[in-house]
Formats: structure tokens, C-alpha cells, sequence
């Protein structure tokens, strides 16, 4: 190791990896930089190559070293002396870098066996031949040119190793963040930021992130890590190379998560809505009963999805609201809610030569108004469903003794007609035919022509499920959307949803423009570009006019992709 004496005054012209170094009480455990030994030095001092580590990137791209390094090739013109001995690779991976910085680090020889090359990168400071050769740093600086996978003890630390040699090599002494810009290409093409399968890593990264001020893969790791400490993956100790800002706003964003989940979570057991709504409910008894009922349905039809409902709590988390279950919600009441909406009543007014057709005293207005006051919610711009031909409460006549006269209020028709067929066609032409037909939506269209609504209101009994889908869809924009613009999503079981106020610690104005925190309004951008989209006209111009400023593509399995005026991608 390098004098202790002289730590501080070349920390940046010594280099050991973190595999190699040897832990003493004057060189921190993992310091910026330290001596580079090379690789063969760990037999020597009893360890083995056993703790190197081979990053290829992406969800699982970590093994171990197995002591063989594809990245030379017996039949490659260019050589470089590491560890004392030559290895040979092509040197077209430095030509054709075009790059003047390192192709002034080869020197050509002609000898009996032709021409080749030699690659010869300079001492990174007085002291660095005394302490070692730095073999492993410039074999990974090699391998980012191909963008082959890099060795090391850790990501964070190779990468950090990897960054000096780059300012070196470059001259960029005086140019740091240059150096960043190099490393930083490199892990974003080979996907080595993806921690979503590799929580133990991903403290070291969000630190290095903030060092080198790098705001995107700053956020986005912010967001893994807030999800994953809420759902348990992730402990403490693995942050405690994070500043205490960015400890501060972890701890923040975990709490509202955690107080959003369990408030979100306290409804959507039972489905249910607070209780002043329902007393307010006591005045029209066909609506309650048919809000209760729909309570019933949804909890049968999810428990025999998920084998119980509420499902079981997930791992350690304390939560059975995972961010699949939340989607799964959200699709399918989002898929309901346009079945339903009516889209001539804007904010529960209705459009000029258009009135409301409920035989219904209930002020929905009114009610919506106060539940999303109570939530603080904004209103859904579009809150009335479609109402269904009125039908009413059918009139069950009791048995008469013989020789009784008929009960003249009940009219003949009302006695002798067939219910669940009526149901059926009344229910069904009060739909939005162009919207997708889900599973969940056809169940639902089962259970309002079921024998049990026979004897409701058509009116109040779509007015009492409607107030179950609109309190479920304000609900779940809370907890179903993630930050938008994040990379990796896929198969994530833990939220996404991260509050990131205050992000980035070093200035909040550097926030990356590809993304935008999570919001109720993404979870709403399908259902009102679809509300207020115009009839379809020849060409792009008029399309381009809606409301929404949305570019609106239909997929083939029913969902819409949305496009802003930013160029930002939403799905639903």
C-alpha cells in the first residue's frame, strides 16, 4: 500500500480495486481511489479471484468470476503488459474509436512475425509502479470501449476505478465530469443501473449517482429503493453510504407510501366508501342496497382470482396492495369506467341539448363533491354514468284467495313480462359500445341482470355501483400509477410510485426532463382523452385539436397508448 503519510495528496495518482486492497486503520474501507495491485497479488496475500465479480448488465447480470476473461484474444495485433505478462486483443477496438487520445497510446513495431501493436497507457501518478500494476482497471477500461462486462469487487467500485483511469487516459484532469459522461454511456447501454433483482447493490449506486450528479439514474434508483424499503427487501444498512439528505428524503418518501397504501388499503378490503356517504344513502334505499350488493360482487369475484380477498399480506411489508394487484384494479375499473361514463356530462353538467335522464333525487354532484374533498381528490372530469331505460321496482303481488278481485295497481304488462331478459337488453344498451369488453366487465354485466336485481330500479341500481367505480378509480390513482418516463418496470412486485420532492438533493430544478413524478392525472389521461376525443375526421389536423393534447393509438388487446405534447409515452 501507499505511504499512509501521503494518503490525502494522492488519492488520485494511486489506484487499488477494492478486491485487491488490503484494509489497514488508515485507508478507509472503500476510498475514492487507492494503489491498483494486480490480480495475482490476491493468491499471494492468501485470497482468491473467487471474489471478483462479472457485471454483463441488466436484471441479472452478476456472476462470479470463473478465472476466464473472453475479452482477449490469442490472435489479436495489439498487446498490453498486464500483470507482468503481454495479452493480446484486436486493435481495431482502439482505431476505430477514431479517437486521438488513444491511439496516441499505440505504438506500431514490425518484427518476423508482421506488424502489430502495442498499448501502452501511462502511470497514473508518482507512486502508482511502486505500488503495483493497475492491470484490472485497464482491462475493464478495454472492455467498456467494446462494451463487454467489467470485473470487480462491486458495481459501485469498479465503476469508480474505472472513472479515474478515463481521466487519466483522456486528459481530463481538469475536466472531471467528462470522465462521468464516459462511465455513465457505458452503464446506461449495458443496462447496469437495473437493480430491481439486485437490492444489495443499489444503496452504493443511488450514493455514486449523487456524487457524480447524474439526475435520471439518481431518480429512478431513488424510486427502487423507496419501493423496495417499503415492501421489505431492502434493510437500512445497506444505505449507510448515503448523505443524510438523501437518507432524510428516502425516509420521507417511505412514510407517505406507507400512509398511502394503508389508507388505500382500509377501502379497498370491503370496497367500501366513508361513512357519512352512506347515511346520506339511507334517503334512497335502492341505491344502498345496490352499492352493498356490488360490494358483494366485487369481493367474490377477487377472491376466487386471488384465493381470498383481501389476498394475503406480502412478504414483510405488512401490505397486500402490491403494485400488480393495484394495477390489476385499475385496469379493470379503468375499463369499466368507460363502459359506463357518459360523455355528454362534463363534471356532472350536461352538454347543451342534453338532459339528465336518472328518475333519481340523489345530487351526485354533490356527493362525489364531498368524498373528493374528504380524500382530496380532484374531481374526475366526467362522473355521471350512462342511465338505462327506466324500469321500476317490480311489485311482487301476493297470492290472492279464490274469487279475489285484482289489484288495479298493478299494470298487466308490469305482472306478465319476462324480467331478465328486459335486464339484459336495458342494462346492455346503456354501455359505450366502441369500449373494451373485459372479462371484468362482462362479470359485471352478469351480476346487473342477476335474479337478485330483478326487483331494483334500473336507475338506482346503476346509480349505486356507479358510486363503488368512481370512488375506486379516485382511490387507486393514489397507489396504481408509476413515476413516469422510469426504464425499469417489468415484473417490479413493489411500488413505484415514489414521492420524490425534493429530488435531486443538489438542486431540485436539475430534475430529468423524460420524467414525471407519479400523479392521479395519468391514471385518468386515458379515460378523458377518450371522453372529450372528437369523431373521427380525415386527416391529422383535427385530431390534433382535442382537449387532451394526447396523441391516442388503440392496441389490439383493447388497452391505449397516450403520447403528450412533450413526446412523454402513458400507458393504462
Amino acid at each position: 500500500m501507499a505511504n499512509a503519510n501521503n494518503t490525502a495528496d494522492s488519492l488520485e495518482a494511486i489506484m487499488v480495486h477494492p478486491a485487491l486492497r488490503k484494509a489497514t486503520e488508515f485507508v478507509p474501507a472503500e476510498p475514492w481511489v487507492s494503489a491498483m495491485a494486480s490480480i495475482n497479488s490476491l493468491v499471494k496475500d492468501g485470497m482468491t479471484k473467487d471474489l471478483l465479480l462479472v457485471f454483463e448488465g441488466d436484471t441479472d447480470g452478476v456472476k462470479r468470476y470463473n478465472g476466464y476473461d473472453d475479452l482477449w484474444d490469442a490472435r489479436g495485433d495489439c498487446k498490453v503488459k498486464l500483470d507482468g505478462r503481454d495479452v493480446c486483443f484486436d486493435s481495431r477496438i482502439i482505431l476505430e474509436t477514431n479517437s486521438q487520445d488513444l491511439i496516441s497510446l499505440i505504438s506500431e513495431c514490425v518484427c518476423e512475425k508482421g506488424r502489430h501493436y502495442h498499448f501502452k497507457v501511462p502511470p497514473l501518478g508518482h507512486d502508482a509502479e511502486n505500488v503495483g500494476k493497475y492491470n484490472l482497471a485497464v482491462r475493464n477500461f478495454i472492455a467498456t470501449i467494446i462494451r463487454k462486462p467489467i470485473l470487480g469487487y462491486t458495481l459501485v467500485s469498479a465503476l469508480k476505478d474505472l472513472q479515474i483511469i478515463v481521466k487519466h487516459i483522456f486528459r481530463l484532469q481538469d475536466q472531471p465530469e467528462r470522465a462521468a459522461d464516459f462511465v455513465r454511456d457505458y452503464v446506461q447501454e449495458l443496462k447496469l443501473d437495473n437493480f430491481t433483482h439486485r437490492p444489495a447493490d443499489i444503496g452504493k449506486f443511488l450514493s455514486w449517482t449523487e456524487e457524480i450528479r447524474w439526475s435520471r439514474a439518481f431518480v429512478e434508483t431513488f424510486a427502487h429503493c423507496v419501493g423496495m424499503l417499503s415492501c421489505g427487501v431492502l434493510d437500512h444498512e445497506s444505505l449507510d453510504d448515503l448523505s443524510p439528505t438523501t437518507r432524510a428524503l428516502l425516509e420521507h418518501s417511505c412514510t407517505h407510501m406507507h400512509y398511502r397504501l394503508s389508507s388505500t388499503e382500509m377501502h379497498m378490503a370491503m370496497f367500501g366508501i366513508n361513512a357519512d356517504i352512506l347515511i346520506e344513502l339511507e334517503q334512497h334505499p335502492g341505491v344502498k342496497e345496490s352499492l352493498l350488493s356490488f360490494q358483494d360482487f366485487l369481493q367474490q369475484h377477487y377472491a376466487q382470482i386471488y384465493g381470498s380477498w383481501p389476498p394475503p399480506v406480502h412478504q414483510n411489508s405488512g401490505h397486500w396492495l402490491t403494485r400488480s394487484v393495484a394495477q390489476r384494479l385499475q385496469q379493470d375499473f379503468g375499463n369499466l369506467h368507460d363502459l359506463l361514463v357518459d360523455k355528454n356530462v362534463h363534471s356532472g353538467v350536461s352538454t347543451p341539448a342534453y338532459a339528465d335522464s336518472f328518475a333519481c333525487t340523489l345530487d351526485r354532484r354533490q356527493l362525489f363533491a364531498s368524498w373528493d374533498r374528504q380524500n382530496w381528490f380532484s374531481s374526475l372530469s366526467y362522473s355521471s354514468p350512462k342511465a338505462p331505460d327506466h324500469s321500476p321496482t317490480l311489485v311482487v303481488e301476493q297470492k290472492e284467495e279464490k274469487g279475489a278481485r285484482h289489484s288495479s295497481l298493478i299494470p298487466a304488462v308490469q305482472k306478465h313480462r319476462k324480467k331478465a331478459p328486459d335486464l339484459y337488453n336495458i342494462y346492455t344498451r346503456a354501455v359505450n359500445t366502441e369500449a373494451h369488453l373485459s372479462t371484468f366487465c362482462k362479470a359485471f354485466l352478469n351480476h346487473e341482470i342477476s335474479t337478485m336485481q330483478q326487483k331494483m330500479d334500473t336507475h338506482e341500481g346503476r346509480l349505486g355501483r356507479w358510486i363503488i367505480v368512481y370512488c375506486m378509480m379516485q382511490l387507486l390513482s393514489r397507489v396504481a400509477v408509476d413515476i413516469q418516463g422510469l426504464h425499469y418496470t417489468v415484473g417490479v412486485e413493489y411500488h413505484l410510485n415514489a414521492d420524490l420532492d425534493g429530488t435531486p438533493p443538489w438542486n431540485i430544478d436539475d430534475f430529468p426532463a423524460t420524467m414525471r413524478p407519479a400523479g392521479p392525472q395519468y391514471a385518468w389521461a386515458t379515460l378523458f382523452a377518450r371522453a372529450i376525443m372528437p369523431t373521427r375526421t380525415s386527416g391529422n389536423a383535427q385530431k390534433q385539436k382535442t382537449k387532451a393534447r394526447l396523441q391516442v393509438v388503440h392496441l389490439a388487446d383493447g388497452r391505449v397508448m397516450l403520447q403528450d405534447s412533450d413526446g412523454h409515452v402513458i400507458f393504462r
